[in-house]
């Protein structure tokens, strides 16, 4: 098996045709919220916003309609820290926009819990 960035930003995963396994990969969009340790806060916090930003549009994507109940795109927002960045600063038609992404029938709302 390998796996390449291309150029443009894409990712390719190349499996042999013999392969001697049957894999089943997932892929899942999740932030990680790692302050200080790769940028300042108030980047990650940028960062952070944009995520959720992106995670809405591709929740209200006409495009969720046509997949199953087990395809429909799911973010996890690792902790509330993230989603109060969002808030902060989020225009009203950002703050509707959550909010129907979270009232959408099969749109499953992971927030994690500080243990």
């Amino acid at each position: 098996m390998q796996s390449s960035i291309a150029p443009g930003g894409g990712w390719t995963l190349s499996i042999p045709r013999s392969a001697p396994r049957r894999w089943e990969l997932f892929v899942i969009q999740h932030a990680h919220i790692d302050i200080g340790f790769t940028h300042r806060q108030e980047t990650i916090a940028d960062y952070q916003r944009q995520f959720i930003a992106q995670a809405v549009a591709l929740a209200l994507d006409p495009a969720q309609a046509a997949r199953d109940p087990d395809s429909l795109f799911k973010f996890t927002c690792e902790g509330f820290w993230a989603v109060e960045q969002f808030l902060a600063r989020a225009s009203q038609q950002e703050l509707e926009g959550l909010i129907h992404a979270l009232r959408c029938a099969g749109t499953e709302r992971h927030l994690s819990a500080p243990d």
